[in-house]
C-alpha cells in the first residue's frame, strides 16, 4: 500500500525533524513524509528538503498570541487535525496516512502495521479511560475517516481557544461516535517502551517518556540511535 507520514512542528522542535526523517528513510525508504512547519527560517526549510523522502514542506508563520493560549505548544498540538487534513489534500493517492509527533523515532519497519490496516480504518493508542493519544495515529484513505478528521479539526480549531489536553478526549469521543462505521485497531501502549527493549513489534520510540532523562538527554539518545541504525 501507498503510505505517507505526516508531522508538524515549530522552530523550537526543528532539531528533532532530521532525526525522525532519517529514521523513516532508513527503516522505510519507500515511504514519503509531509512536513508542516511553523516559524522556521528559510535555511531550515532548505536543509529539510535535502532528504529524499521529504515529499512536501508547507511553511507557515503563526503569531504567538497569549490571548488565545497560555502556551504556544497548545496552538501547535490542536492544529494536528488541520495539518493532517492538508496531507490528505496533497497526497490523494495514498492508501494509508500516519500522523506522528516530530519527536518520534521510527526504529523498525512499519510493514506489519500497514499489513494490519488491510482490515482496519484507523489505529491508535488509548492512554486512559477516555483518551486516545494524539502523537501516533493511523488513518485509511476512505470517506468516513476523512469525515472523522474534519469533525476533529472543527472542534479543535472552531472556537479559536487552545488549552492543555483539548485533543485526546475529543479523539476518544469521536472514536465512540464513529465506532460503528470505523474499524479501529488498538495499538499497544508498549510501543512507547523506548530504550527499555528493542524488538520487531516496537514501531517507534516516543520522546515524552521522562524516566529516560530530560528532553536534551532524550534528544542525545535519539541521535545515538540514528547513528547506530
Amino acid at each position: 500500500m501507498n503510505v505517507v507520514v505526516s508531522t508538524y512542528f515549530d522552530n523550537k522542535y526543528y532539531r528533532w525533524a532530521p532525526l525522525l526523517v532519517s529514521s523513516l528513510l532508513i527503516n522505510e525508504p519507500d515511504i514519503g513524509i509531509h512536513l508542516n512547519t511553523v516559524n522556521l527560517e528559510t535555511w531550515q526549510v532548505e536543509e529539510l528538503f535535502k532528504f529524499k523522502n521529504v515529499k512536501r514542506i508547507d511553511a507557515y508563520n503563526i503569531e504567538v498570541n497569549a490571548k488565545i493560549s497560555k502556551e504556544f505548544a497548545w496552538q501547535m498540538i490542536e492544529r494536528k487535525a488541520l495539518f493532517f487534513r492538508k496531507t490528505f489534500k496533497y497526497f490523494p493517492e495514498a492508501d494509508i496516512y500516519i500522523l506522528m509527533d516530530v519527536d518520534t523515532l521510527v526504529i523498525n519497519s512499519l510493514g506489519s502495521l500497514v499489513d494490519q490496516m488491510e482490515n482496519y480504518d484507523m489505529a491508535g493508542v488509548q492512554t486512559g479511560p477516555q483518551k486516545i493519544m494524539g502523537g501516533f495515529l493511523v488513518a485509511k484513505n476512505i470517506p468516513v475517516v476523512k469525515d472523522y478528521w474534519k469533525e476533529l479539526d472543527m472542534f479543535l480549531m472552531g472556537d479559536g481557544i487552545f488549552y492543555y489536553n483539548k485533543d485526546q478526549p475529543e479523539i476518544f469521543r469521536l472514536y465512540e461516535k464513529y465506532k460503528e462505521r470505523i474499524k479501529f485497531l488498538p495499538l499497544s501502549w508498549e510501543y512507547l517502551d523506548i530504550w527499555s527493549r528493542e524488538t520487531s513489534d516496537i514501531y517507534v520510540w516516543s520522546a515524552h517518556k521522562t524516566e529516560y532523562g530530560d528532553k536534551n538527554q532524550r534528544y542525545e539518545l535519539y541521535k545515538d540511535k540514528v547513528r547506530r541504525m
